[in-house]
């Protein structure tokens, strides 16, 4: 859906390709956020065994909680997004063609 300014128009313009393509840029980026997450709770388990009953152990273990927990939720709100972009750039592409097909003499 383009709006070039003419007319009255302001200048607006909507890409549904380029909508598509963050959509699916989104969509990756949470998939790879869940594939990488194991290397940094591993990491951080690793550490916490070389440190047997100090406090430091416990801090890394709840830390690695922490980001394991909120890299999961970013995921999950990446895989949102790219869907709703997805979504977005499809209701652009109806409305055109209900536009075009409205104006079919």
């Amino acid at each position: 859906m383009r709006d070039a300014g003419g007319a009255g128009g302001s200048g607006f313009a909507v890409h549904p390709a380029a909508l598509d393509q963050a959509g699916t840029a989104s969509q990756q980026c949470g998939q790879q956020v869940r594939q990488d997450l194991p290397r940094v709770v591993q990491a951080d388990t690793e550490a916490a065994s070389g440190l047997p009953g100090w406090q430091t152990a416990q801090e890394l273990e709840r830390t690695s909680s922490a980001w394991s927990s909120r890299l999961r939720a970013l995921a999950q709100e990446l895989d949102t997004t790219g869907a709703d972009l997805h979504r977005t750039a499809e209701a652009y592409r109806g409305t055109e063609r209900d536009v075009h097909g409205s104006m079919a003499v």
